[in-house]
């Protein structure tokens, strides 16, 4: 999970931000996304920003720490144990443990693989191949920030929305929470789940 940022839209840290969920109680969204992510994956880091004060997840802070999001992925793949790693933003608290798994699924001989969703590549929900941090190193090392910047030298697969619909049919896994109205109305469906 990528927490680092200045989140300026939401004014405070989106991954502290209380929340109260059904079969959760009072938690936090960054502690939804962990438990997401620790449903599927067998090892769960917490990149950036302040720890969560959650000893099951080890937290990294950022190896760039003005490298934007790319540093955030590099720092995971430079810590990752396991050869393929599902990123996340800490603002996604709609994550579907389903999809997360048909994604690591369908990695296999990519070193990127991600979903396209409104016409753009969900580059904070995929998976990266742990090989991807020298790309990812010398992109930061050049002075780039954007994720993609490392894209053209790796195997990147793009799932269409189509196929990506097949694996997310609500459709709600890849939405993040970036100012107060959308948390407010991501608190409400998550009181209300579909």
């Amino acid at each position: 999970m990528l927490a680092g940022g200045q989140s300026r839209r939401m004014g405070q840290d989106k991954s502290r931000m209380a929340i109260d969920v059904p079969n959760l109680g009072e938690t936090t969204v960054g502690q939804i996304v962990l438990n997401s992510l620790g449903s599927v994956c067998q090892e769960v880091l917490h990149i950036g920003g302040q720890p969560l004060g959650d000893e099951l997840h080890a937290h990294h802070p950022d190896a760039f720490p003005d490298g934007g999001a790319l540093a955030g992925v590099y720092t995971a793949l430079h810590h990752a144990t396991h050869d393929y790693v599902f990123i996340a933003g800490c603002d996604m608290p709609f994550l579907d443990p389903h999809a997360i798994a048909a994604m690591l699924d369908l990695a296999t001989d990519y070193d990127v693989t991600l979903p396209i969703v409104d016409g753009r590549a969900q580059t904070l929900h995929s998976v990266y191949r742990a090989s991807c941090a020298a790309a990812a190193l010398r992109a930061l090392e050049s002075g780039r920030r954007r994720i993609i910047a490392f894209f053209p030298d790796v195997r990147v697969r793009e799932l269409s929305p189509s196929e990506f619909a097949a694996i997310d049919p609500t459709g709600r896994s890849t939405r993040n929470v970036n100012n107060p109205e959308e948390f407010a109305r991501a608190a409400a469906a998550l009181r209300s789940p579909i």
